[in-house]
């Protein structure tokens, strides 16, 4: 069912806000809340009221206030999509098995189908292999006393002078 005469709200009759008859009404209200807060009186009153109307059209034109208006939307627009973008990101993690504390896994993961992602063993065996690869120094593939206490010394100042001989 739709209406067949179209209803207008009588502070919009043309079927849309008028901004600019909003901030004259915005303005006046300003000024008439000014004048009654600073003024005692009559001749101070109308200073104040004469002051404070200029000064009102001067930082409140129209068209800087429907400037101000499509900026904050932007901003707001923005501020939501980088909301938007961030939830996505957590609700991944959390399909991936994070649980706000800890993740397993890389981040890299997160933007690959879930069958494409790296399996916990494997990850497990790489990051084994990247220790072992910089622990032995040589590189014959096999870990000597003396390699294991260097990289000790290394990553370590609780470990520092354990290959010194007492």
């Amino acid at each position: 069912w739709t209406p067949r005469k179209q209803i207008l709200d009588p502070e919009w009759p043309h079927g849309r806000p008028a901004v600019c008859q909003d901030v004259a009404d915005i303005r006046v209200r300003l000024a008439v809340a000014i004048e009654k807060k600073f003024t005692k009186s009559e001749l101070m009153g109308k200073v104040v009221r004469r002051l404070s109307g200029n000064l009102l059209r001067s930082i409140l034109p129209c068209d800087k206030v429907v400037r101000l208006f499509w900026v904050w939307l932007l901003c707001t627009w923005i501020l939501r999509m980088y909301c938007m973008w961030v939830a996505g990101f957590f609700y991944k993690v959390v399909l991936r098995g994070g649980d706000g504390v800890l993740m397993f896994g890389s981040l890299e993961d997160l933007r690959k189908p879930y069958a494409e992602t790296t399996s916990a063993s494997r990850m497990l065996r790489d990051r084994i292999r990247n220790a072992f690869e910089e622990i032995d120094e040589d590189g014959d593939g096999r870990l000597s006393l003396e390699e294991v206490l260097h990289y000790l010394e290394r990553t370590s100042l609780l470990y520092r002078r354990l290959s010194e001989k007492p």
